[in-house]
C-alpha cells in the first residue's frame, strides 16, 4: 500500500525496450511472435504460484530500480534502465517465454490492491452505525459519500481485467484474441452480404465511398478488438494519473473515512513517520467519531 515515487518515464523506458526488442525479433523467427501457448493459457501462468512468485519478485526489483533512479542523472538512468534490462527482464522473458508484467494490477484478481489504492486517496467512506442511528441518516451518509468520492467507468474499476489484456497485448498477441481472452469480447466477421448492405445503406446517406469502405473495415473483428483496447487503456491511464494526484491530497468524503485514511497513510505511506503523527491522527479519529472531548 505504500506509495511510489519512481520518475514518471521509469517504466516507459522499460515498455519501449520490451518493444524495441520485440519487434526486433529473434534470427530465423518473425518479427513480434506471440508465445507458443495461446492467449488464455498466458493468463494461466498467473494461476501457477512460481509464477506468481517471479512477477511478484520481478516487479520489487523493477520498484528498487526506479527508487535507486531518483537521484541519478539522466544519462546515469539510461544506463540503470539498460542493466535491469538485461538483469530482470530478459531473465524473466527467457525462464517464461513471455514479457514480465510491469504492474501488480495483473496479479490483482480479487481488487485488493485497488481497495487499498481507493483508501489512500480517500476515495471511500464509513458510515458509523450506532443503535440509535435511522435509515434515513444512513440514506443521507450514502449520498453525501457519493457525492465527494465520485463514480468511475468500469474500465477503471477493472484495473486487473485492462492490465492483463495490455500485458497480452505486449507479448504480441493480436488485438482480437486480446479482447477474447481478457474481456471475453468476440466479433463476428461481416459476411459479403453484411457488407454490401451498410455500403448501400452509408451511399444512400450521401457518404462518399472511400469514407463508406474505411467505416466497414472499422467494424473487423481486428478494428474493433484494436479500438475497444485503446479506449480501456485510455481510461485506465488517467484513472492512473489521478490516483498518482490524489495520494498527495486524499479526497475528503466523511471526517471517520478521512481520519482513518490519514493514520493508514502514516502507517503504510510514510515508514519514518514520528509516533507523535500517529497519535494526532488517532486522536482526530477518535474525535471524527465520538466528537470533540468538549461536547
Amino acid at each position: 500500500m505504500r506509495r511510489s515515487a519512481s520518475p514518471p518515464d521509469a517504466i516507459a523506458r522499460v515498455s519501449f525496450r520490451i518493444l524495441e526488442v520485440a519487434e526486433r525479433g529473434k534470427p530465423g523467427r518473425s518479427r513480434r511472435t506471440p508465445p507458443a501457448r495461446s492467449a488464455n493459457e498466458t493468463l494461466g501462468l498467473l494461476d501457477d504460484p512460481i509464477f506468481h512468485q517471479d512477477v511478484v519478485t520481478f516487479l520489487s526489483h523493477l520498484d528498487s530500480s526506479r527508487e535507486r533512479s531518483l537521484t541519478l542523472s539522466q544519462a546515469q538512468r539510461d544506463a540503470e534502465a539498460d542493466r535491469f534490462f538485461g538483469r530482470s527482464v530478459l531473465s524473466f522473458k527467457e525462464k517464461w517465454d513471455v514479457w514480465p508484467p510491469k504492474s501488480a494490477d495483473v496479479l490483482d484478481a480479487t481488487g485488493a490492491r485497488q481497495k487499498a489504492a481507493a483508501i489512500l486517496t480517500g476515495r471511500w467512506g464509513m458510515i458509523p452505525v450506532f443503535p440509535f442511528t435511522t435509515n434515513a441518516d444512513i440514506a443521507a451518509a450514502v449520498t453525501r459519500i457519493r457525492k465527494a468520492i465520485g463514480r468511475k467507468h468500469q474500465d477503471a474499476q477493472n484495473a486487473s481485467r485492462v492490465a492483463r489484456g495490455l500485458w497480452l497485448l505486449e507479448q504480441g498477441f493480436p488485438p482480437e484474441d486480446v479482447a477474447r481472452a481478457a474481456w471475453g469480447k468476440q466479433w463476428k466477421k461481416l459476411s459479403h452480404k453484411q457488407e454490401e448492405w451498410i455500403m448501400r445503406a452509408l451511399r444512400g446517406k450521401g457518404v462518399p465511398y472511400r469514407k463508406a469502405e474505411q467505416a466497414i473495415l472499422k467494424r473487423t473483428p481486428h478494428k474493433s478488438a484494436q479500438s475497444m483496447i485503446r479506449t480501456a487503456r485510455n481510461r485506465y491511464n488517467r484513472a492512473l494519473d489521478i490516483g498518482r494526484r490524489e495520494t498527495d491530497s486524499p479526497v475528503n468524503s466523511d471526517p471517520v473515512s478521512r481520519a482513518i485514511t490519514r493514520l493508514l497513510r502514516d502507517v503504510f505511506c510514510e515508514p519514518h513517520v514520528f509516533p507523535s503523527s500517529l497519535v494526532s491522527h488517532a486522536k482526530a479519529l477518535r474525535t471524527a467519531l465520538l466528537g470533540s472531548p468538549a461536547a
